[in-house]
């Protein structure tokens, strides 16, 4: 991914630096621009780069969970603006929530943790077993992942003995589960 960032990034320069030498040459007095402005414009580009490539990685990423059982909800922004509206393209729209309906899901989730910074809360319902976590230890991966909820039978008590190795867990809401208090 670095290599075709890095190489996209030194093909927009160079653009940059031949559409400057040509402009100039071709323009002696009636149009110039100076190399202050070829470098704004190109830290306007390298912005451009660095954060279409964050979203592209994340977008990667919800499409193979979503092929394995996992549906994320995203961050609830109230105002739309002119990206939203007009491209369909939001660079503050995070992922927060991933819904968990496979057990397949959550090796694939763990194999992606740059991908989701702002993930918050697991939600496990139907489709997920015990199985989805034992690699509960893992969820420290992602630093703002504090909470999880069960539906429909998961966790068993099992399933309990692996939540117990997720150390940054602050709440867990549980509805018709089927672990006890032994």
């Amino acid at each position: 991914f670095w290599l075709f960032a890095s190489s996209l990034l030194l093909t927009g320069i160079l653009g940059l630096y031949a559409t400057w030498r040509l402009m100039s040459a071709w323009a002696k007095r009636n149009f110039r621009f100076s190399l202050r402005g070829l470098l704004a414009a190109m830290t306007i580009v390298a912005i451009v780069i660095g954060t279409t490539g964050k979203i592209l990685q994340q977008r990667r990423a919800v499409i193979e969970l979503a092929a394995n059982g996992a549906y994320p909800r995203n961050s609830a922004r109230k105002k739309k603006n002119w990206l939203q509206d007009n491209l369909r393209y939001d660079p503050f729209d995070k992922v927060q929530t991933l819904n968990i309906r496979s057990d397949q899901a959550i090796p694939i989730l763990l194999q992606h943790p740059a991908a989701f910074p702002e993930l918050e809360r697991l939600s496990f319902s139907t489709g997920s077993t015990d199985a989805s976590l034992i690699n509960a230890a893992q969820f420290n991966k992602f630093p703002k992942l504090t909470g999880a909820s069960f539906r429909r039978g998961i966790p068993s008590n099992k399933g309990m003995q692996y939540l117990k190795d997720w150390t940054q867990v602050r709440g867990l809401h549980f509805s018709s589960s089927a672990f006890t208090d032994k």
